[in-house]
This record gives C-alpha cells, structure tokens and sequence, in this order.
C-alpha cells in the first residue's frame, strides 16, 4: 500500500511468520492490491476454486488514497471526507490452506496475476467494444440486400438491448470472407482483436470454409445478421461460465456474406430474469412457434406452449432455430400428462457443444437418477 503507480499489479502469497511479520496463520495468505475496477473479486474467487484452493476467508475494501507523482501514499481518506472515484484501490486479503513449498505459492501468484491482467484488459476496451456494437446500429440504417425491414429493425432493436447492460463485453474481433477461386477463405482483419481476444484466440486467423462441416458453412453464409455460439473455454473473468459469440454479418451490395464481427462475452443477470417476449430476436422466435402452433392463446394448450417457453433455457433459445424451437415445443407439449422420459439434443452451430434437455415425471425424479442421466 505503501507505493503504487496505478497500473502495476501488486499480488503476494506468504506464509506468515511471527519473526518477519509480526504475525502468523495456519494458512497461506494472499494480498493483493490493485485498481478498482469491476469483476475483481469474481475473477480471482474462480482462479482460487480453479485450482481447488480452499478459500477460508475472502475480505475485499475499497481504499482512496492521495500518492505523490511517485506512487508513494501520502493520505487515506476517511469515510467524512470528499473521495473522488478515481483516487479507489481495491484491496484483497485471502486465507488459502497453507502452502509450505515456495514453488507452490509462485504458481498460485503467477496465475492471480495473469487473471487480473485479463481483467484489466477486458476492462480498459469495454467502451470500444461497446462502442461497436453502437454503431453497427447505425450502420444497419443503410438498406440491406435480400433482409426486409422487420429483420432489419429486430436486428437494430437487438444491438440496442445488448448495449443497455444486458451483455458483459469481454472480446471482439473482425473477420472478412475472401474468394480465392472457389474456395472462401475467412481471414481475421488485423488489429481487430479487442480484450481478452487479443490473447486468446479459439479460432485460426486464417481459415478456409470447406475446412469447416458443411452444416457450419451453410450457417455462416446464410443471408441473416446473427449467428449465436459459445466459446469453448470457460471464462476467467467474471464469472465460470462459457461466454457467447454474438457474430454480425456484413454484407455486400448484391447481398452476399462478406465478413463478421464477433462479440465475446456474458449475458449479465437481468437477461435471465427478462420473460422471451420482452427480449428482441427472442420474442420474433416464439411468436413464430406459437403463430405456427394453430393455438389459441387463451386456451389450455395455447398457455402451456407459452409456459414451455417461458421457461425454455435461456441461452438455448438465442442459439436454436425457430424451427427446431418449434418441434421441441410441441413434442414437449405432448409429454406433459404422459408418464414418459423424454431426452432432446442439439448440436451447436460449430459442432463444438451438444445441448442436452431430459424430462423427467416428477415423481420418479430423485438424486440417484439425475446421477445416473448425468453420467
């Protein structure tokens, strides 16, 4: 605490010793002190869990201190005194089970580094990822070839929603779609990568579509603004869980495919507390499925179509088709009064994820079977 210069990353793992210290601990102790910025606590609570440390006691302060033009503290500002936000420094303290090989706690406070420095990067190209997602909504202003209007504005609707915190910005990049004879090659614009894209790159910065299934190269050619995916590397920052690929198609004058942007990221919470029909792109799905289903809306079966969907996994319904969407509706209509178990898979657009639905009668449902179909 006693000197930062704002940007350095200051992590410390040591085993307290009363001699050194002053004072001592059963466990290993990690300090760390760092720019106060969102999704710190989060990331290094996973990093720790990752390595199956158990996390005895996690303390986590805002500090806002005046320092010298050389880091050096000079006032801690108290809680009746002016604190502008820009003076906060984040600091943690975390009991881990004790570590006594040193080559043990360097690892532990390579890998927390490494973390918070994602973290940071992530963070400092929020806005310019944001940024573009704002002006694809301007540029989606522009009449698009072979799309009608309803498409066009859903699409613009959609950008809007996901820019009003419904979507953590972690990466992005760009690609353009070039023709060399009758191969398409889908090579990565340089310099387009954007947060923790700049480091981690899941796919090649060159590569060919017939090297891609010829479901997946359909996919990405079709003339339609969204293609839904997930990474397959759990994210390190925020939360634990896979981000999505939002990818933007661009397109040429005649209309064909031309390139993409491709968002990385994570659905904020609000996004899973938000009913389908409030949502774009999402409501334009089930409209479909209940305007193709023939039901009344206010009769017995007409709700429970609404109710299936309603409750419809989240990030199931941005990745599946209108069409599948509507055949697992209806075939999870029909199970309802039946004593069956039912078992729905779907294959993600790039072949790297099988999405898995089982329903169960209720009352066969126990901690043993659900053990069993995980397995």
């Amino acid at each position: 605490v006693q000197e930062y210069d704002g940007e350095q990353t200051k992590v410390v793992v040591f085993n307290p010793d009363l001699e050194e210290h002053g004072w001592q601990s059963t466990h290993t102790v990690v300090g760390i002190l760092y720019e106060n910025v969102p999704f710190i606590v989060d990331s290094i609570r996973m990093a720790l869990q990752r390595h199956e440390l158990t996390i005895h006691t996690m303390q986590h302060s805002v500090l806002y201190i005046r320092r010298d033009q050389q880091g050096q503290l000079q006032e801690l500002l108290g809680r009746d005194q002016e604190r502008p936000r820009e003076l906060g420094e984040s600091m943690m303290y975390v009991e881990i089970n004790r570590h006594n090989d040193r080559a043990d706690r360097e690892q532990i406070c390579t890998e927390l580094t490494t973390v918070l420095t994602e973290v940071r990067t992530a963070i400092s190209d929020y806005e310019a990822m944001k940024q573009h997602a704002i002006d694809l909504t301007e540029e989606l202003k522009q009449p698009a070839p072979n799309l009608s209007e309803v498409a066009v504005s859903e699409a613009q609707e959609f950008l809007h929603w996901l820019v009003a915190d419904h979507f953590t910005f972690l990466g992005y990049d760009e690609y353009d779609f070039i023709k060399e004879g009758d191969e398409i090659e889908l090579r990565q614009v340089k310099g387009s990568q954007l947060g923790i894209l700049k480091s981690h790159q899941e796919r090649p910065g060159t590569l060919r579509l017939s090297d891609l299934s010829s479901r997946t190269a359909k996919k990405i050619m079709q003339p339609e603004f969204f293609v839904f995916a997930q990474s397959t590397t759990r994210s390190r920052v925020h939360r634990p869980a896979y981000p999505d690929y939002i990818s933007v198609k661009k397109f040429n004058a005649a209309g064909e495919v031309t390139g993409e942007r491709r968002f990385l990221g994570l659905y904020t919470a609000r996004v899973y507390q938000q009913r389908p029909h409030e949502i774009p792109l999402l409501r334009t799905k089930v409209a479909y499925v209940q305007e193709q289903s023939g039901l009344d809306p206010m009769d017995y079966a007409g709700k429970e179509v609404e109710q299936i969907l309603t409750v419809y996994p989240r990030d199931e319904l941005f990745q599946i088709s209108s069409e599948e969407l509507l055949q697992t509706a209806f075939s999870i209509l029909y199970i309802q009064e039946r004593r069956k178990i039912r078992l729905f898979m779907r294959e993600d657009v790039y072949g790297q994820f099988i999405s898995v639905l089982v329903f169960v009668p209720r009352d066969q449902y126990s901690t043993s079977l659900r053990e069993r179909i995980t397995a």
